[in-house]
């Protein structure tokens, strides 16, 4: 991404996605959709931040982008049941149904000319050592990075150990459990997005994000020491909060990046692994006391995420 243009980039990064997913007829090759779909990522949210930028906008921007997140998170698993679960299952139907959607992406991009960021002085020639020294200096970036770990981690686990501590805790049925999960959970985390790039027009982004960690901690505190319906609503409340953290602590964590926007971006969007670590711990602790209790891991990474929030303006001082 340094060294060429970015359409190109992100064509490349696109096929990926298009080939794993055509020949997906092994496990393997989930890998390779994984591989195609994170990479554009990290080329076009920055843009979201950094393309005539606009004071205050900025969060704003990205978060509308991706309110539209939660279509997918809703409609996605409902069609993809369709062809699972229907009387004679069709396993690669879905797959061959992505490919041709992202190649038709791909040529959209080809025939389109995005325009460039962190450019501002171009003119500017650093070595790579260089750039990562400079920008491992910037406070803001490097905790933006941590917060964001923290993010996905406590969102994965989320996620994953939903149905498990409803079905537990609740007392409601698995299809009960993952109707409220698509529609309750992912439904008011789409809304929070949307309406979250409507608040940051008269709060701040960083003190919303902090409100929104707040709200995050109170729904697991109410999680691990309460059950029944109160520990259900929570998750729900826990959803809405956290819509806007992603893309907020993105925004915030690239505003400073200048020139090196694009190798910000990159080790932000590496920074995901964070899910892969949480369900883990929460899948120990689970074993060891009980599943409610796992919940406090979300809560630790809400907990630093809020305090990322706090500080973030003595950050840029």
């Amino acid at each position: 991404m340094r060294h060429h243009q970015e359409r190109l980039g992100l064509e490349a990064q696109l096929d990926p996605s298009f080939s794993g997913a055509i020949t997906n007829v092994r496990a393997q090759n989930i890998g390779q959709i994984v591989c195609g779909v994170g990479l554009p990522r990290q080329g076009l949210q920055p843009r979201f931040c950094r393309v005539r930028p606009v004071a205050g906008r900025l969060e704003r921007r990205i978060n509308f982008a991706q309110s539209f997140n939660g279509l997918g998170w809703i409609f996605g698993p409902l069609i993809g049941g369709f062809f699972l679960f229907s009387g004679e299952a069709n396993i690669a139907a879905p797959y061959a149904i992505i490919g041709v959607i992202v190649l038709i992406v791909a040529y959209v991009f080809s025939r389109i000319k995005l325009p460039e960021i962190g450019m501002e002085d171009e003119n500017v020639e650093t070595t790579a050592v260089e750039t990562q020294r400079r920008l491992w200096q910037i406070p803001t970036f490097i905790f933006g990075i941590v917060s964001l770990f923290l993010y996905v981690a406590a969102q994965t686990g989320i996620n994953s150990f939903f149905i498990n501590y409803v079905t537990e805790n609740v007392g409601i049925t698995p299809a009960e459990a993952s109707v409220y999960l698509s529609f309750g959970g992912m439904g008011l985390f789409m809304l929070g997005r949307m309406g979250g790039s409507f608040v940051m027009k008269y709060i701040r982004p960083e003190n919303l994000l902090k409100l929104c960690a707040l709200g995050a901690i109170l729904s697991m505190l109410s999680v691990i020491f309460f059950t029944g319906r109160i520990g259900l609503y929570s998750f729900l409340f826990c959803f809405l909060c956290e819509s806007i953290m992603f893309p907020t602590i993105f925004a915030l964590a690239i505003k400073e990046t200048g020139i090196y926007t694009k190798q910000a971006s990159s080790y932000l969007i590496m920074s995901i692994v964070g899910g892969a670590i949480a369900p883990l711990t929460m899948g120990d602790i689970a074993d060891h006391a009980s599943m409610a209790e796992g919940f406090c891991v979300p809560l630790l990474c809400f907990l630093l995420i809020g305090i990322f929030a706090t500080f973030y303006k003595k950050m840029l001082a």
